[in-house]
């Protein structure tokens, strides 16, 4: 009897170590960042420069909160197969506290310019980012990924 539970205890020992290892080196990539359900962001055709783009929301997803889209934005790089939050050029930076939401036709048309946070940007692979208030305690996410090359 006191051999099945020392075997027990090790073998609870071995699975909780290797649980810690998959937790503390598993891709933390989107860590804390929940996606929108029914929600999509894209770059609008013929707008996308190394400075800025025209990003199309739509916002089909089924909740009785109204969703909010702020100023806020990132760039993240596509670097070594994980996603990278660019530096920006700038230390000391804020965003507008200003709320829009869908239209009638669930969509909102936005201008985004992103050189005065991280200049122009170079070839790459990247997205932008932006949060979606869906309640006043809690933010959701949306990306939109792009490419840049000459």
């Amino acid at each position: 009897m006191k051999r099945v539970v020392k075997y027990g205890i090790i073998l609870l020992i071995i699975v909780l170590v290797i649980v810690g290892l998959w937790f503390l080196f598993h891709d933390k990539e989107g860590s804390g960042e929940e996606i929108l359900d029914g929600a999509s962001m894209v770059i609008k055709e013929g707008t996308l420069s190394r400075s800025g783009a025209s990003i199309l929301i739509t916002d089909y997803s089924e909740s009785d909160e109204v969703h909010t889209y702020g100023d806020w934005f990132r760039i993240d790089e596509y670097v070594d197969g994980k996603w990278v939050e660019l530096e920006p050029i700038i230390d000391d930076y804020g965003f507008n506290a200003i709320g829009y939401t869908v239209d009638e036709n669930h969509e909102l048309e936005m201008d985004v310019n992103w050189e005065w946070l991280y200049g122009e940007l170079e070839d790459g692979t990247y997205r932008l980012v932006k949060d979606v208030a869906v309640s006043s305690m809690q933010s959701k996410y949306v990306y939109a990924e792009f490419v840049l090359s000459k």
